[in-house]
């Protein structure tokens, strides 16, 4: 099965605008049905990050952990199939594993180590931003913001342009623990960026009008996986 996956830097870049990416192929590490995952940044486990597996080509989450305080995270028994294990945590920390997770291992659960480390976020286009549809209808700049699998996203880069505003930021702010953001904003329309390491960017025009029954956005970021 041949899978094809974009560098990090491209994939968020691809919404904003176009890019030169390079095409790599991925390496399958074998595995037995159950995994144990240790994540580090510089060294030293990484309590709380986020590890969600993806089944591969569908792309489709099949089960989200957290770490504990040693930086692990222990999965019960996965189906056989070949998988891509996106790990988060905030300060825009990302780290990919791909495994081949087969029957034929047997006895205690394969170790793995995911070293997390920073990725730098493009700038929000303010071309893409002016030529954004207004799509959603709110009474105020506040919502939610999940995963594929319907978890939430903490610590995802969110920036807000006013239209017409020539490109100037409105308000930059971060996702808090539980996927949650707000932002102060007076009626108008708007088009927020997001963005966090391992997802696709989302860009969302969205306009704030006090009679409307939709209070708040729901914003699912895909993962950054193109087959």
């Amino acid at each position: 099965m041949k899978i094809c996956t974009i560098a990090v830097g491209c994939l968020l870049l691809a919404r904003l605008a176009p890019a030169e990416c390079v095409v790599v192929e991925p390496t399958f590490q074998p595995s037995s049905q159950k995994v144990r995952i240790t994540t580090l940044l510089d060294g030293k486990p990484l309590r709380d990050a986020r590890l969600v597996f993806f089944t591969t080509p569908e792309q489709q989450p099949r089960l989200s952990l957290s770490t504990d305080g040693r930086g692990v995270a222990a999965t019960p028994r996965l189906l056989p199939g070949h998988y891509l294990v996106v790990a988060t945590s905030p300060g825009n920390l990302h780290a990919e594993l791909y495994l081949n997770v087969s029957k034929t291992f047997r006895g205690q659960a394969k170790s793995f180590v995911m070293d997390l480390s920073p990725v730098r976020l493009a700038l929000p286009n303010p071309a893409v931003a002016e030529k954004a549809p207004i799509t959603e209808h709110v009474q105020e700049c506040k919502g939610l913001l999940v995963d594929p699998a319907g978890g939430p996203i903490p610590g995802a880069e969110i920036q807000v342009l006013r239209k017409g505003s020539q490109g100037a930021a409105v308000v930059k702010l971060k996702s808090d623990e539980a996927g949650r953001f707000a932002a102060p904003l007076a009626e108008g329309t708007y088009v927020a960026f997001f963005q966090m390491p391992g997802f696709r960017t989302e860009i969302v025009g969205f306009e704030i009008v006090p009679n409307v029954p939709v209070g708040a956005l729901r914003i699912s970021m895909q993962i950054g996986l193109i087959c």
